[in-house]
């Protein structure tokens, strides 16, 4: 049976205790996610500094390890940072976002490779791209595994999925343990998190197989 693992601000995180999955319950309502997602994330300029850039270029780099550069749909793209590297380096790149003011104030351009909205009702056609990007995103999903299974849909057969997400089970999770940064709702807005073992369970009824692991300071790609 759960059980309430960890008080924190206005959430309580709970602990399965037959795959370790941490989850936030009761979930904060969508109007209140929303609001939350204007003030916190989006509330400020967009992060375009030669070192948040620079990041964003390496992820792209890191995809093209096990992808070549083709059509790409990056969802959750958030400020747009990825489309901008990816776009770069020859990928036909696209991003879907659920939040508006973030690409409110994005260039014209990269605005019209935006689409706005939840992924279920995605303006794309199905089976129309290479790749997938999931960074940082399906942590702040309502239902994770029926988000991975609205995602697969846009995949051609064969396609690649890449998917970020802070690892619960990393050096770091486990020392600072319930003093974990992520675990601070307010600041990060997440209502799950996963290790490698969860994420791979979330894949596999959505239709994915795990090729390949990649870590990068504690981080599952």
């Amino acid at each position: 049976m759960n059980k309430p693992w960890l008080p924190k601000g206005r959430v309580i995180w709970w602990r399965c205790p037959r795959c370790d999955l941490l989850f936030v319950d009761p979930q904060p309502d969508a109007r209140t996610l929303d609001a939350l997602y204007a003030d916190t994330y989006y509330g400020g300029a967009g992060d375009y500094t030669p070192r948040k850039l620079a990041m964003w270029s390496a992820r792209v780099c890191t995809v093209e390890r096990v992808c070549r550069p083709g059509r790409v749909l990056d969802v959750g793209c958030g400020r747009g940072q990825f489309l901008m590297q990816a776009l770069k380096r020859g990928w036909r790149a696209w991003g879907l976002e659920v939040a508006v003011g973030a690409v409110a104030t994005l260039p014209s351009a990269l605005k019209a490779r935006i689409a706005v909205g939840a992924l279920r009702d995605a303006p794309f056609r199905d089976a129309s791209f290479d790749a997938l990007t999931y960074f940082d995103v399906v942590e702040h999903v309502r239902e994770p595994v029926e988000f991975l299974r609205w995602g697969r849909r846009f995949l051609r057969p064969g396609g690649t999925l890449i998917v970020t997400t802070p690892d619960a089970r990393s050096l770091k999770a486990v020392i600072k343990g319930r003093r974990w940064k992520y675990l601070d709702f307010d600041c990060y807005l997440h209502l799950y998190h996963f290790s490698g073992s969860t994420l791979g369970r979330a894949l596999s009824p959505s239709g994915f197989e795990v090729v390949r692991w990649f870590r990068r300071r504690g981080t599952p790609l």
